[in-house]
């Protein structure tokens, strides 16, 4: 689970979008912004695709992880540069799930649950 927030970062840095939604389940919960609520890939392309347009790049600090089985809450120190005028730094809350090719996805995404 660790390596989701690096993926994530490597993959908005080269602007791949589908590496991104590759990240979440189907019925996956995105939080983008506060007061957002995003299920589904769908949704969540479109958000990301916002994020690559916008130049927006994100630096993820693992705050820790909470593993049992195939279920991982994970917290990180997030700041986002480049979606706004000013950097928005946030304490994310994130719960992943084991994949069947042994990868972890997000089941709920939400940076600003803290």
């Amino acid at each position: 689970p660790q390596q989701v927030g690096t993926l994530f970062m490597e993959y908005l840095e080269a602007g791949d979008v589908e590496g991104l939604v590759s990240l979440y389940e189907p019925n996956a919960h995105f939080v983008p912004a506060p007061g957002t609520h995003l299920t589904g890939t769908d949704a969540i392309r479109a958000a990301m695709q916002q994020m690559v347009d916008s130049g927006s790049r994100l630096k993820l600090e693992l705050r820790d992880i909470r593993q049992v089985d195939d279920v991982a809450l994970v917290s990180n120190n997030a700041t986002l540069t480049g979606a706004g005028p000013e950097p928005v730094i946030s304490t994310t809350t994130e719960i992943l799930r084991r994949q069947p090719d042994g990868g972890w996805a997000h089941v709920v995404d939400d940076p600003f649950f803290s």
